[in-house]
């Protein structure tokens, strides 16, 4: 057994809507060049979005190169030395090899550092 097509009929009461041939050939033109403006925007912003995409990862780049130069510019300032790079050896004072004392032949104070390299 078949089924029956229903046919939708179209009321009297309700307007009719018939559109000219010359109003349907506006409204798709004007479609679309909505169209075509929408497309030149997402176009615009798409390279905007790229460009962006470029300099985020070039920042990245440049992040990690200054990284990696503070890596080792810091292990260099505190690496050991070693024999081929001369250092200068700073003396280290103890609070037991400090000496006050006043000269009998002035009202100076002398203070003397004894310091342990």
């Amino acid at each position: 057994m078949g089924q029956r097509k229903k046919s939708i009929e179209v009321s009297d009461r309700k307007s009719k809507i018939n559109p000219s041939y010359d109003e349907l050939q506006n409204v798709i033109i004007e479609m679309h060049v909505d169209a075509m403006n929408a497309f030149k925007t997402i176009g615009t912003q798409k390279r905007t979005i790229l460009k962006l995409e470029a300099e985020i990862i070039q920042m990245g780049k440049d992040f990690e190169n200054f990284k990696n130069e503070h890596a080792s510019l810091k292990q260099e300032i505190f690496a050991t030395p070693s024999k081929e790079s001369p250092t200068t050896d700073i003396p280290k004072s103890s609070n037991e090899d400090i000496n006050v004392g006043v000269s009998p032949n002035s009202q100076s104070i002398l203070i003397g550092f004894g310091f342990v390299s």
